[in-house]
């Protein structure tokens, strides 16, 4: 009852990231003896009288009964959602009774934190002291991420002078509590390790994980495929594009697929990470607590227990490493396969990208015969406005001189001795090149002009290097250095 004062469990200001709901949880004693035999034994527990009973022969039970025994209860799923990030925070226990299980199980009270901080999977292990009894315990809290379904978590508290461990795994499916329970029930281990429950999590984790990621690669790997064997996709036309059905769908269903691999890999290096601290702490768990040289000091010295303890350590680490060992090849599957997706996806873009440079092309073969029947359009046009400045004046002239003069150029019916031609005809001619001369002298100014395409063309050839501005001068323009 003293780590209430010292904060250690589980307080009322933690409680806030519980729920509970009355269910149905199981309760695994065990007990391994080095010089008798061992024991298993489970109770399942649903109402507040089971739980009363159970707790009052839990407090009854002497300490050499728990020594090297191992309390787990497993409490099950409460929720039959989909999908909830904080499923695992719902508790199958009387509210009223839930303090007497913090103290029965002495759950440490980091355990609500690293229940609400669910987005990454976390192993993490501290050493605390009953300040009254001056006993050390080893506090350990798992849990798996829960961006995806069946997350677990576990609190393991491991008393170093008894050797006793209780614990707790939260959000336990039917399947999860058959393989939690037939491996403890059958292990063959003379005691259990401090870190047995978090090897069993990590199993239970690699598992999931596997799924996880076979089932995301399947998609990829299929993803990849339709790519490569269906390329150019954005240039065929589909029944949905004749529909008016649009392909966006498509594109967004590559863009999650791409992010939740992208999730997955980084989950894997989180947990591989989390692993490697779990086999550090191994390490010391080894030298601190069960080496042959370990004094009483360190509450670890008991007949045999250095001999018994290394080799189950060296167990649980095989089983740490093939799990990490495991997570590092679904690491290379995962880039391989994001690798290729990639490949595939720059490969795509390339043949599109030459596609629209051939249709570029084609463009700017359309522009070019555009431009020469423009040209063409224009000698026309030409050859019109001459035509019409030649003419115009002088119909102009004529009406002019008609109007005004009441002259008469041409006499059609004429007599045998009277002129065609009226002798005024050059009136007529000289008003009209009088007329005429202003613009063919223009015409022929412009026409002598040389173009801006031309003027660069002479810088070129006459070898000026640097920017070049164009000087407009009458009647001509010119070309200088900046």
């Amino acid at each position: 009852m003293e780590w209430l004062h010292q904060n250690t469990l589980l307080g009322d200001e933690d409680l806030n990231v519980f729920r509970f709901k009355p269910g149905e949880c199981i309760i695994l004693e065990l007990s391994r003896q080095l010089d008798r035999q061992s024991s298993s034994r489970s109770r399942v527990l649903k109402s507040e009288e089971d739980w009363k009973a159970w707790l009052k022969q839990a407090a009854s039970a002497k300490v050499e009964k728990k020594r090297h025994g191992t309390t787990v209860l497993l409490a099950k799923r409460v929720t039959n959602k989909p999908h909830d990030g904080m499923v695992v925070s719902h508790l199958p226990v009387p509210q009223s009774m839930f303090g007497s299980i913090i103290n029965a199980f002495s759950i440490h009270r980091s355990i609500s934190r690293v229940i609400n901080r669910n987005t990454s999977a976390v192993f993490s292990a501290q050493s605390v002291k009953d300040r009254q009894t001056g006993n050390s315990r080893l506090v350990y809290n798992c849990r798996s991420s829960a961006s995806y379904p069946d997350d677990l978590a576990l609190s393991v508290t491991f008393c170093t002078k008894i050797r006793s461990t209780q614990a707790v795994f939260y959000g336990c499916s039917e399947e999860r509590i058959r393989i939690i329970t037939r491996r403890l029930e059958t292990s063959d281990c003379a005691v259990f390790h401090p870190l047995t429950l978090p090897t069993i999590f990590a199993e239970i984790e690699r598992d999931r994980q596997i799924q996880m990621v076979e089932k995301a690669l399947n998609k990829l790997i299929t993803r990849v495929l339709n790519v490569v064997n269906h390329p150019l996709r954005f240039y065929s036309t589909s029944p949905c594009e004749k529909s008016g059905i649009s392909q966006g769908s498509d594109d967004s269903n590559s863009i999650e697929l791409w992010l939740n691999i992208s999730h997955i890999k980084n989950g894997l290096e989180t947990w591989r990470q989390q692993l490697l601290e779990m086999l550090t702490h191994a390490d010391m768990l080894s030298e601190k607590y069960f080496s042959s040289g370990a004094g009483d000091t360190n509450e670890a010295t008991v007949a045999n227990i250095a001999t018994v303890m290394p080799c189950q350590q060296t167990t649980d680490d095989k089983l740490m490493n093939g799990v990490g060992k495991r997570i590092k090849y679904r690491l290379r599957e995962l880039v391989c396969i994001m690798d290729g997706m990639t490949l595939a996806t720059q490969m795509e873009w390339s043949k599109i990208a030459q596609l629209d440079a051939k249709t570029t092309i084609d463009i700017s073969h359309s522009a070019l015969e555009i431009a020469k029947a423009a040209r063409y359009d224009g000698i026309q046009m030409k050859s019109i406005a001459i035509l019409t400045m030649i003419f115009l004046p002088a119909t102009f002239v004529a009406i002019l001189l008609k109007t005004l003069f009441s002259m008469t150029f041409f006499n059609w019916n004429h007599d045998a001795d009277k002129s065609t031609v009226s002798p005024y005809i050059w009136v007529y001619v000289f008003y009209t090149f009088r007329l005429r001369a202003p613009g063919h002298i223009y015409v022929a100014r412009g026409l002598r002009r040389p173009t801006r395409v031309e003027l660069l063309r002479m810088a070129v050839v006459s070898g000026h290097k640097g920017p070049m501005r164009i000087v407009s001068q009458e009647p001509t323009r010119q070309m200088t250095p900046c």
